[in-house]
C-alpha cells in the first residue's frame, strides 16, 4: 500500500533538510500558528522517522519560545523520549538526550537535565582519534589527516565555549576575567576563528562587551563591539564551513542532518543579534555614544 500511494516512512537526509528550512521560516513569519500546525501533521506522517522526529525537536528549541509554551516544550521533550527508547541508533540516541537535557536547562529544570545526563564527568572518548589511527595503519594517511583536523576542530570549539562559561561564573573577578579574554582572543586570532566558526566569534565578542561594560570601560566595550559588529557583516555567518587549515570540515558538514545550515531561521538570527544590544541594560552607559549608536544602526542595516 506505501508503494502504491508513494508513501517512504523514512525520509532522505536532503528531505528532513528541506523540510526543516521550510518550517524554520515559516516559524518566524507571520502564521506561526499554522506552520506548528503544519510541523505536526509532519511528525504524524513520519513518526517512525527518528532522524526526522530529532530535527523537529531541534526546529522548537530553535525556533520558539519554548518557556512561554508549556505545551510545545511538552511536546519537544516528547519527541526526544520516542527517539531515546524506539532508536537504535547509538549516535541519534546520544543527541536526543542532549536536546531533552537542552530543553530542561533553558525551561530551569536543571535537576531533570541531571536526571538526564548524570552527575559524573567522564574522561573524554578518544573514538575519533582511534579510528583515525586505525586509517593510518592500513595505509590510508589521507583519511587520517581529515579525521584528526574534524577533531582537532571540535575541541577548538569546546575549548572556547568552556571558558566562556567559566568566565561567566566569575563575575567580579577582574585578574580572571582578563586573562581568560587574553587566552581566548589569542586562540581566536591564531585559528581565524571570525571566518571558521562565526557565532562562537560573535559570542566571545558579545561577552567580552559585556565584562568591560559592567566594570564601565568605555573604550574596550566599544572595540568589542566593533568586532562583534565586524562578525555580524560576514556573508558566511547563517553557515558551516572550513577553511584553508581545516580543508576535511566541508564534506563532513555534508552529512550533518541540516547540512551546514545554521539551526535557527535567518530572521531570528538577526533579530536577536540587534536585541543583543539594543536590550542589554549593561550598554545603558554608552547608549548615547554615537559609536554605539552607529554599531546599532550597522547590525539593523545587515
Amino acid at each position: 500500500m506505501d508503494q502504491l500511494i508513494g508513501y517512504e516512512p523514512q525520509l532522505t537526509k536532503e528531505a528532513i533538510r528541506k523540510i526543516y528550512q521550510e518550517l524554520a521560516e515559516a516559524l518566524t513569519g507571520e502564521n506561526k500558528a499554522e506552520a506548528l500546525e503544519k510541523s505536526r501533521e509532519y511528525v504524524k506522517k513520519y513518526y517512525s522517522c527518528f532522524p526526522f522526529l530529532l530535527q523537529v525537536a531541534v526546529l522548537y528549541l530553535n525556533n520558539c519560545d519554548l518557556q512561554a509554551d508549556a505545551a510545545l516544550q511538552e511536546e519537544t521533550l516528547e519527541l526526544c523520549r520516542r527517539v531515546a527508547e524506539e532508536s537504535r541508533d547509538a549516535a541519534l540516541i546520544h543527541d536526543a538526550v542532549y536536546v531533552e537535557a537542552y530543553v530542561y536547562l533553558m525551561t530551569g529544570r536543571a535537576a531533570e537535565a541531571l536526571n538526564v545526563l548524570g552527575e559524573d564527568i567522564l574522561p573524554m572518548a578518544q573514538d575519533a582519534e582511534l579510528i583515525a589511527a586505525s586509517y593510518q595503519l592500513l595505509g590510508n594517511p589521507d583519511r587520517a589527516k581529515e579525521i584528526f583536523l574534524i577533531t582537532a576542530y571540535q575541541h577548538l570549539l569546546f575549548l572556547i565555549q568552556d571558558l566562556i562559561n567559566y568566565m561567566a561564573l566569575c563575575p567580579g573577578q577582574k585578574e580572571v576575567e582578563d586573562i581568560t579574554l587574553e587566552r581566548l582572543f589569542t586562540v581566536a586570532g591564531a585559528f581565524q576563528l571570525d571566518g571558521l566558526h562565526a557565532t562562537t566569534s560573535l559570542s566571545l565578542s558579545l561577552i567580552a562587551a559585556t565584562v568591560y561594560a559592567g566594570r564601565k570601560e568605555k573604550d574596550r566595550t566599544l572595540a568589542a563591539l566593533d568586532r562583534f559588529v565586524a562578525v555580524c557583516q560576514r556573508d558566511d555567518i547563517l553557515e558551516l564551513h572550513g577553511d584553508d587549515y581545516f580543508y576535511s570540515l566541508e564534506k563532513w558538514f555534508q552529512d550533518f542532518s541540516l547540512g551546514a545550515r545554521a539551526p535557527r531561521g535567518p530572521k531570528l538570527v538577526k533579530a536577536s543579534i540587534v536585541a543583543a544590544l539594543e536590550q542589554n541594560p549593561v550598554f545603558d552607559f554608552i547608549r548615547d555614544d554615537f559609536r554605539f549608536r552607529s554599531c546599532v544602526e550597522k547590525l539593523k542595516q545587515i
